[in-house]
């Protein structure tokens, strides 16, 4: 949860407790309590699991809105009585979504865009796709080749999901080159992307660049928390 989710969370779950005895009160206690031993105690994963979202996230999520539906409360009894009683809940609904609303979005787009995409590693897919689409690689359409261990249908999948068909790069796997099958469609390539590099076969055809193109540039391309990394061989 964002940031103000959390505390709003927070705030909930102790007007629960405080209201425990209540049969709806106890059950979201206990459905929490259960959630949380049964899939973060009892957990098997080293990371926070789907499992734990799926299950906690709704009983925090109704503990945060018992949060605001209480804070509602005591504005609307603040407010001195007038004839205008009738608008009050009206108008702090109407208070709280202008406030929640552009705090709580932001925060989550903020989290999603920015500090997701430095915590959780890219997958190698879309960083070939960026080496071709925007990278180093940009503007050769087939003349890009893309090798890898057994992603080579799975990558062309996601390359028609870009929308990238007839400039689509060739993607080719290490047997198939290091076979002879298809090595010289590596010899006529504008740019080689590697990706499954720390196998051998990556580090056999990387040898095998550098002794047939000596001039080439290898760099590496990584995504933004630098976990998932490929080499890009170039003219220079």
């Amino acid at each position: 949860m964002d940031a103000a989710s959390a505390v709003l969370a927070v705030l909930g779950l102790s007007y629960v407790f405080f209201r425990f005895r209540s049969n709806p009160y106890r059950f979201l206690v206990i459905w929490y309590a259960v959630a949380l031993i049964a899939t973060g105690v009892f957990s098997t994963y080293i990371r926070i699991s789907f499992d734990r979202m799926h299950i906690v996230l709704p009983a925090m999520a109704a503990f945060a809105g018992l949060a605001v539906h209480r804070i509602l409360l005591a504005l609307e009894a603040a407010v001195p009585a007038t004839r205008l009683d009738r608008f009050k809940p009206a108008a702090t609904t109407g208070l709280a979504l202008l406030v929640l609303l552009p705090l709580v979005f932001g925060l989550n787009i903020h989290r999603f865009w920015s500090e997701s995409a430095h915590v959780d590693s890219t997958h190698g897919f879309t960083v070939a796709v960026r080496a071709v689409t925007e990278g180093p690689c940009e503007g050769n359409g087939p003349g890009n080749v893309i090798v890898s261990e057994v992603h080579k249908g799975a990558l062309g999948y996601v390359f028609g999901i870009y929308g990238l068909t007839d400039d689509r790069p060739t993607l080719l796997s290490y047997e198939e080159v290091l076979s002879g099958a298809a090595l010289d469609k590596v010899a006529e390539a504008q740019c080689v992307v590697l990706l499954d590099m720390n196998g051998l076969p990556a580090n056999i055809l990387l040898a095998v660049l550098r002794t047939d193109k000596p001039t080439w540039r290898v760099e590496e391309l990584t995504d933004l928390t630098g976990l998932t990394r490929l080499l890009v061989a170039r003219p220079p």
